[in-house]
């Protein structure tokens, strides 16, 4: 919605029921138009391209809107000095752009002989957030190294390549685990990461470069696939917010990153290999309630395929419904859960 102090002129329309507006500032005029004329809680397109090039364990192309980061995963059989002897392995990031990746050409960092503190800050998060995802001790000491590169920039480089680097990192995991190097699949939640501000005094999501060059407010916040906050990079550059609005963004974040994983899920569920990952969770699951009933954790053995019998252990009817609500047709069980086969 538009602040009091605004005031909104139509000043045209597109096709039915798809208007312009023309949102005029006391501040300054700005024509608040969004990309493709998504409402301020959408998303931009976004599309995973697996295997994009043939090298690495891993390879992700994500494209968010005008935004593209190729994120790569490789393996590296040692761990850092402070790691040697621990049985844990590290999951680390490197982000760079490429010198054309901006209407400007950024010089090289190479070139200028060291990394620029946005850059460090900005590996250091990727990697901080896919930590958050995987249990290190069942990795051995191993080291997986996430690559992001972005080709083309306009806005939200690093939750784009937190989002894609996840799909590399769980490409990587797979292979080590066809190859025998590794027994137990040591990810234990999806992850995510979108952004998120206040432009005009309305809360947005999924800013473009047009949108979060002049946000009031800007946030990036980084979740799992419970709902769970893993790191929130939120900064006023223009006005403070309040708690409420906050309290809206992270909402919205939420919303958003849910749909960022329905999208890795997808992108990776053809895959057979990926069944093998999701359906022997490495944590494990608690109770949702204390009825008794299975939380959402011990349901990531769903699988799209066109059985119609699925395995599944006591369950509440606020969770089947969920459940029947998605593209669901397959259910592993573990030994530990009680199961009984439902026909559907």
């Amino acid at each position: 919605m538009l602040p009091a102090s605004d005031h909104a002129v139509m000043t045209g329309h597109i096709e039915p029921h798809i208007f312009l507006f023309e949102y005029i500032s006391k501040d300054k005029n700005l024509l608040m138009i969004r990309s493709g004329q998504r409402s301020n809680q959408q998303l931009r397109p976004h599309k995973i391209t697996r295997s994009f090039t043939k090298n690495p364990a891993g390879s992700v192309l994500i494209q968010a809107g005008e935004t593209y980061v190729l994120c790569t995963a490789s393996v590296e059989s040692r761990v850092p000095f402070y790691k040697r002897g621990t049985n844990q392995g590290w999951v680390t990031a490197e982000y760079s752009m490429l010198p054309g990746s901006t209407k400007v050409r950024s010089s090289r960092e190479a070139a200028r002989g060291r990394q620029g503190g946005r850059t460090m800050e900005i590996q250091r998060l990727i990697g901080r957030s896919l930590r958050a995802c995987i249990d290190l001790e069942k990795l051995g000491e191993r080291t997986i190294v996430i690559d992001c590169d972005v080709l083309q920039a306009d806005a939200g480089t690093r939750c784009a390549s937190i989002t894609g680097g996840y799909v590399a990192l769980v490409d990587a995991v797979a292979s080590l685990l066809e190859s025998g190097a590794i027994e137990e699949n040591p990810i234990y939640s999806r992850i995510a990461a979108v952004s998120v501000g206040i432009v005009n005094g309305s809360v947005m999501l999924d800013l473009d470069y047009s949108e979060d060059s002049i946000a009031e407010t800007d946030m990036n916040v980084v979740m799992n696939e419970f709902g769970n906050m893993i790191e929130i990079q939120g900064t006023a550059e223009e006005r403070s917010f309040s708690v409420d609005q906050l309290i809206e963004m992270t909402a919205a974040a939420q919303t958003g990153i849910a749909e960022l994983i329905e999208l890795q899920d997808s992108a990776l569920s053809s895959w057979t290999i990926f069944q093998k990952l999701y359906w022997q969770p490495a944590i494990p699951a608690r109770s949702w309630k204390s009825g008794g009933c299975w939380n959402q954790h011990q349901f990531r053995w769903l699988l799209s395929q066109s059985s119609t019998s699925r395995k599944l252990s006591k369950i509440s009817p606020r969770l089947w419904k969920m459940l029947s609500s998605k593209r669901v047709m397959q259910v592993f069980t573990l030994d530990c859960l009680p199961s009984q086969t439902i026909q559907v």
